[in-house]
């Protein structure tokens, strides 16, 4: 996002932020239904189709018990071995009969070959579904597979197109409101940027990660190396997350991370009471040193204060920064100050997650911003009392070698757990990655 264009671009703040997800399922779902209703109509034909040929069967079944009847009347009227006019005549009547009952009665080809020696007496019987046939009833499929599953349809395949469809006109749309959150950030902060830091962006002000992750960076400020400021914005652009987003509502985030210079050993965070647990557990720091929770007066009840040093609560969080705090708390994420950071080759850092707000009011982000670029001079100014100090070292002291018994202990459990043989080879490997080439081989 060129820092140019943010005038000309504004245009995309005004863009819908819920239309769309829910035009797209919307869409869908009447889709789906339109297709569901033709295939049980095309499932009434087939049925309808199939009650046509039962009829069939049946009528054809009374015909050919008829002339068997006749048949056997016949045989029995005419049966006489002693006259051989008379059974020559017979004859010449039974084979009219059986001329007839042939011609009426089209053959039927049976489903497996039958040896003529071994089945005496046997004949073929009339096929029913010859085109021959006068009671062969219209519209009956020929193949076998089709006439046991009926006519094929592509329901399946078209809801598949139509999810496709719907699912790469949310990731344009989805990404472009992305854009438009971005963007208005940007629009409402550049200002602030530009006073507190010589340099600002990588050529642009915005850098897009992702379609949903935009980054910044600054530098050329006193009391700090530089700043990082990330948006993780919303999945728009993932048509299963903006389902799953209706079910669990996520949030816009923005992350703001400084690398503060001459801080003191300290640890200090503002965190919601309900996650006071589980930050501990992501924090290793507050794990450590931060063992109590506290309070001030002022502050919003929801909210709690970790520290290892109660004195840094005054020292820290002043009337206006309080006052800043409790008018955004339903925004305000967590205030993290800390020089242990474990997630950084920056220890000393300042971190502020904070809720975006809707595109249309992202100026109010302004003044959460411009108290945290104030933090850092203050923090600068920070000078613990010398027993405060003293135990701060000791703390740090005693984690540092109590991470460093574990670790040996681990490297003993390891070593313990391998065998003679193991040892040799994980040795032989060491050595071939100092020095490779005396162990290489070489073929003339």
């Amino acid at each position: 996002v060129s820092t140019q264009s943010t005038g000309c671009r504004k245009e995309w703040v005004k863009i819908s932020m819920n239309g769309t997800p829910f035009l797209c399922f919307l869409v869908f779902f009447l889709v789906s239904t339109l297709l569901f209703l033709k295939t049980e109509a095309v499932d009434n034909d087939e049925d309808e189709e199939f009650d046509e040929f039962d009829e069939y069967e049946s009528e054809h079944d009374i015909v050919e018990e008829v002339l068997d009847e006749t048949q056997e009347q016949l045989q029995k009227k005419f049966d006489d071995p002693y006259d051989e006019e008379q059974t020559s005549d017979h004859d010449d009547k039974i084979n009219e009969v059986q001329i007839e009952s042939t011609t009426e009665k089209p053959e039927i080809v049976e489903e497996f070959d039958y040896d003529a020696d071994e089945f005496v007496g046997y004949e073929k019987k009339s096929d029913r579904h010859t085109e021959n046939n006068p009671y062969r009833p219209k519209n009956i499929p020929e193949d076998k597979e089709e006439l046991e599953s009926g006519p094929r349809t592509y329901y399946m395949e078209a809801l598949f197109s139509i999810f496709l469809i719907c699912y790469v006109i949310n990731y344009y749309l989805g990404k472009r409101q992305n854009e438009g959150v971005a963007l208005s950030w940007g629009i409402a902060i550049q200002a602030i940027f530009s006073e507190n830091f010589s340099r600002v962006g990588e050529g642009t002000f915005l850098v897009r990660e992702s379609p949903n992750k935009f980054r910044t960076i600054a530098t050329g400020r006193i009391n700090c190396t530089g700043l990082q400021a990330t948006l993780e914005l919303k999945r728009r652009h993932d048509l299963l997350s903006v389902g799953l987003d209706m079910l669990r509502k996520s949030e816009d985030m923005l992350t703001i991370d400084i690398a503060v210079e001459n801080l003191e050993p300290m640890v200090f965070a503002i965190i919601p009471r309900n996650r006071e647990r589980s930050f501990r557990k992501e924090h290793k720091d507050m794990e450590s040193f931060a063992t109590t929770s506290t309070t001030t007066e002022g502050l919003s009840p929801s909210l709690v204060i970790l520290t290892d040093n109660k004195e840094l609560v005054s020292s820290i969080l002043s009337i206006e920064t309080i006052r800043i705090i409790n008018k955004y708390k339903n925004n305000f994420d967590h205030l993290w100050i800390t020089d242990q950071n474990p997630f950084s080759k920056f220890k000393k850092t300042l971190r502020f997650v904070f809720k975006l707000p809707h595109p249309k009011e992202m100026d109010s982000i302004k003044v959460p911003t411009q108290m945290v670029f104030s933090l850092i001079d203050r923090l600068a100014s920070i000078r613990l009392s010398v027993k405060a100090k003293e135990k701060a070292k000791n703390l740090r002291y005693l984690a540092a070698k109590s991470e460093k018994q574990n670790s040996s202990q681990e490297n003993a459990v390891e070593q313990r757990v391998l065998t003679p043989e193991e040892q040799k080879r994980k040795e032989r490997k060491e050595a071939k990655k100092r020095n490779p080439y005396k162990y290489k081989v070489f073929k003339n």
